[in-house]
């Protein structure tokens, strides 16, 4: 195995920030492996699972976060919709009240219109 030292890679890592035309500051990944700058030296970092664990335990808090404010606008959406629905039960058992007062008051009209067709007219 060759012995690649740190000019090497230093030297590597320029032309490829200098082909991808980005500056040299920045993380750059390649398919297998990544160049992380270590003061005068860079080390390979193979990817595998160490990388996967450090992005899974960065993407967690933010995923936890927007799964927790999800959760919140639907129990608030809920609370509402209960509302809504309390008072709409309640609107129909007020208007039902109100039909049955009506329908009494027009079986009193009618049995008195039929009391009164009974009896003949008045002279």
């Amino acid at each position: 195995m060759p012995n690649i030292g740190a000019e090497d890679l230093t030297a590597f890592a320029a032309a490829a920030y200098e082909a991808a035309g980005t500056p040299p500051e920045q993380l750059k990944t390649s398919a297998t492996v990544t160049f992380v700058p270590c003061k005068d030296k860079f080390r390979t970092v193979w990817p595998g699972g160490l990388v996967l664990a450090v992005i899974a335990g960065m993407q967690a808090p933010i995923i936890m976060m927007s799964q927790n404010r999800a959760a919140e606008k639907d129990r608030l959406a809920a609370e509402q919709d209960f509302k809504v629905n309390l008072k709409s039960e309640l609107m129909l058992e007020e208007l039902m009240r109100k039909q049955k007062m009506r329908d009494s008051q027009m079986d009193q009209l009618n049995q008195t219109l039929a009391g009164l067709k009974q009896d003949g007219p008045r002279q």
